[in-house]
């Protein structure tokens, strides 16, 4: 309504909530604007070392084009529910190629990985072909690099921070500027104060809960040690089988070199040691953080 757009890049923190990181008013959307925003972000985060860090976007006017020219080699992610829509109207839709394009991006090894595509190129070899040209990087778990601690597959934090900033989105720039100040301010002074007051140990509640999950189910597993730090984890199948290496925080299901959070499989060798979870927990989960 008043011709502008605002720009913005968001996160998440140790709770897993959303963590606003800057915004900026501009004329429009495109390469330049993106650009001068990126530019800024950069100097403002110190991005030195690009890849160490991993972005989401949902492609938007101008934006890959800019990351190419700024950040040409952080990784990129795309929100899979914009790459299903892209997919329906490439031509290829029905149900069953929706949930085996989400098996393909959840799947966090190779093998499975090549499963998957297998599975859509059964059901669709030409759909399969289109998703081939898509690099799985920007996509697939299986891909994913392990040090945004992250395994996310949509875009929802900009999604809920867009809600939250909905009433501000239509007023004239200056009061657009203020209400988003107070907005933000009032926002993390919350959470700071949710913090003080939480009774959870050292890790934020929401990654706890995650843990507890994730400890209902070890049982089914059976850790089998090779040496000090080295274990096979045995499942209910011949393909269930996977490779631990405790030291390295490393397997082969590749689930919490990618989150940082123990999976089932890790919990049932680090028990087998005797010996803490919360000690492998990667510190981006600790309250102090």
């Amino acid at each position: 309504m008043y011709g502008y757009q605002l720009l913005t890049a968001a996160g998440l923190d140790a709770n897993n909530n959303i963590f606003p990181v800057a915004h900026a008013v501009v004329e429009k959307e495109s390469k330049e604007t993106w650009s001068w925003f990126l530019n800024y972000l950069a100097n403002d985060l110190e991005i030195d070392d690009q890849v160490d860090w991993t972005f989401m976007s949902d492609k938007q006017k101008g934006l890959i084009e800019a990351f190419n020219e700024v950040l040409p080699s952080v990784s990129h992610i795309f929100c899979v529910r914009h790459l299903q829509n892209n997919i329906k109207r490439a031509g290829f839709s029905g149900i069953s190629l929706k949930h085996a394009l989400w098996a393909a991006a959840g799947a966090t090894t190779m093998r499975f990985f090549d499963a998957r595509m297998e599975d859509i190129a059964k059901l669709d070899a030409e759909a399969a072909t289109w998703l081939k040209e898509k690099a799985p990087t920007e996509w697939s778990k299986s891909h994913f690099s392990p040090n945004a601690k992250c395994d996310i597959l949509l875009n929802n934090m900009c999604e809920s921070f867009n809600t939250m900033i909905l009433e501000a989105g239509d007023k004239p720039i200056i009061t657009l500027l203020k209400k988003l100040r107070y907005l933000l301010m009032a926002r993390l002074q919350a959470n700071r104060d949710k913090g003080d007051r939480w009774n959870c140990g050292d890790i934020c509640p929401r990654i706890r809960s995650i843990l507890h999950k994730n400890e209902k189910v070890v049982a089914a597993f059976i850790p089998k040690k090779s040496n000090e730090w080295n274990y096979k984890i045995l499942g209910g199948s011949v393909s269930d089988i996977w490779a631990m290496d405790l030291a390295g925080r490393k397997y082969s299901c590749r689930k919490w070199t990618i989150t940082g959070i123990p999976y089932k499989h890790a919990i049932s060798t680090i028990w087998d040691k005797n010996d803490e979870v919360i000690n492998y927990m990667d510190d981006c989960y600790k309250v102090e953080t």
